[in-house]
């Protein structure tokens, strides 16, 4: 049973990479049953990918990742995914698309922090420089906000 289901996803993985471009599609993979090891397996990969110095494999892998389905009930991969992605375009010189890509994970992660020991000194930096950014965009939490002033004049 297992064999079958890894020749599947197998298959899946390389009917993608073939594809060979951002918009590959996933139906493979969703046929297999949406297998979320292998979507961190596929993640490690594209890392590997990145650390090997094959960025533009990695970039179009961390891309089709990002849209993937399976990803839709596991945030911190999601957000994984999307931290590895802005990196690999910071690398890669593409600073306003890291820049996006970062402040949307940001603003929809506002505590999350770049591990300074996984992630290169530039790169956090520059991930810091979104977090300050995307702070102004996220409204604080109800909580933060002043009493509201009270209604009429008061003093008669």
């Amino acid at each position: 049973m297992l064999l079958p289901c890894l020749l599947l996803i197998s298959a899946a993985i390389g009917q993608a990479l073939a594809g060979g471009s951002a918009g590959g599609t996933t139906e493979g993979a969703e046929a297999a049953g949406g297998d979320i090891s292998s979507a961190a397996d596929d993640l490690e990969s594209a890392i590997e990918d990145y650390l090997d110095g094959n960025l533009e494999e990695a970039r179009l892998a961390l891309i089709r990742l990002a849209r993937d389905p399976r990803l839709d009930e596991q945030p911190a991969l999601r957000r994984r995914v999307r931290v590895y992605l802005g990196e690999v375009l910071y690398v890669m010189g593409d600073r306003d698309t890291a820049w996006e890509t970062f402040v949307s994970v940001v603003i929809d992660e506002p505590g999350y922090q770049m591990d300074p020991f996984v992630h290169p000194p530039d790169v956090v930096t520059f991930f810091e420089s979104a977090r300050e950014y995307a702070s102004r965009l996220i409204p604080p939490p109800p909580s933060a906000l002043p009493p509201p002033a009270p209604l009429g004049g008061g003093g008669m």
